[in-house]
């Protein structure tokens, strides 16, 4: 795997012992792995094709095509990708998770759940499928499920945002008010100059009576994002001192 900041020097690299040397499926892989890092995802995709005509049963360029494809919003195609990746390599959580990406973007919540479930079977410390397994969950309505594995998520990458947004939205829809607030400050934190951040926690902190708080994050939402329609109707409400049910 190449180095993100080095990939179009590893680009000419691979051109080079594909001039000299068409035939390794490997080459033709790892070119498609630097053409992927620098979002040139339809190039990438003809690699890993390519990878695959010499080696049909090359499982990481199944699942790389498939992640291509997905890029390029062509998600029923990288679905049957995902799935020849599988049937090579079915203990794979990254094609599970990434199976379960394509299906989700399809609105087929339920199968990406089972996807989701099977990465975390086989692997509990990967935190993209603890997230979106616990996201699957939330929107099946399996609430104190979903926030066991967006409380992982957060373990696992305390630094990441999107954990903390999910959990604090999941821990209010239980009612659960105070822990919310502090995940939702949790990710303003983590990314201050984010108006539906500052939305967040103003929303949050408005579920707690606390007002004049409130008014402050939706003030800052609004002033990141001057069309933000909805922090700027929450600011109307509170000026015009209007009883607000979050």
């Amino acid at each position: 795997m190449t180095k993100l900041g080095r990939s179009q020097e590893a680009l000419a690299h691979f051109a080079d012992a594909l001039r000299f040397d068409p035939s390794p499926a490997e080459t033709h892989f790892h070119f498609g792995v630097a053409l992927a890092e620098l979002g040139r995802w339809p190039e990438a995709a003809e690699h890993y094709a390519h990878a695959l005509r010499i080696n049909p049963r090359y499982a990481e360029a199944e699942s790389n095509w498939g992640v291509a494809l997905f890029h390029m919003n062509s998600s029923a195609a990288a679905i049957e990708h995902f799935n020849m990746a599988l049937r090579l390599k079915p203990d794979s959580p990254d094609v599970h998770y990434n199976l379960g990406l394509a299906l989700a973007a399809l609105g087929r919540t339920n199968e990406a759940a089972a996807h989701y479930a099977e990465a975390v079977r086989l692997d509990a410390e990967h935190p993209g499928a603890q997230l979106n397994l616990g996201v699957a969950l939330g929107q099946m309505g399996r609430l104190p499920e979903a926030i066991g594995h967006l409380e992982q998520a957060a373990r696992l990458r305390p630094d990441w945002p999107e954990a903390q947004t999910n959990l604090a939205t999941a821990l209010s829809q239980a009612g659960r008010s105070a822990e919310a607030l502090s995940h939702y400050e949790a990710a303003l934190r983590l990314r201050p100059d984010d108006a539906r951040a500052h939305y967040n926690v103003g929303y949050a902190l408005l579920a707690s009576g606390r007002r004049s708080e409130a008014r402050l994050q939706f003030e800052s939402a609004v002033q990141l994002q001057p069309d933000f329609a909805a922090a700027r109707d929450m600011l109307r409400r509170l000026q015009g001192d209007e009883p607000l049910a979050p």
